[in-house]
């Protein structure tokens, strides 16, 4: 997936005439890409805890933890907004 993302640039120019591994992709746009892969991979891998421990799997490998974002984790387990107590609000 991240090499497909790398390569988009590329792929999008009508005009690149060279064999797209020749081609270097702007420092900005992979940095981007990096970080955005790196967060994705850290939200997989809190989904895979079991519902007692997300909260404290969150927490610990998350970078920038935000209410928003674990709720929206918790949706994707199942959890529904109404059974959202006070176990799954983050520390402030």
């Amino acid at each position: 997936m991240r090499t497909t993302l790398l390569a988009l640039p590329i792929l999008q120019d009508p005009s690149v005439s060279q064999p797209v591994q020749d081609l270097k992709v702007p420092d900005f746009y992979q940095t981007f890409v990096t970080k955005n892969l790196q967060k994705l991979e850290t939200r997989f891998k809190v989904l895979g805890y079991p519902l007692e421990q997300i909260k404290d799997a969150y927490l610990s490998l998350v970078k920038e933890p935000t209410q928003e974002d674990f709720d929206t984790i918790l949706l994707i387990r199942g959890v529904k907004k109404q059974d959202m107590g006070p176990q799954y609000k983050l520390p402030q």
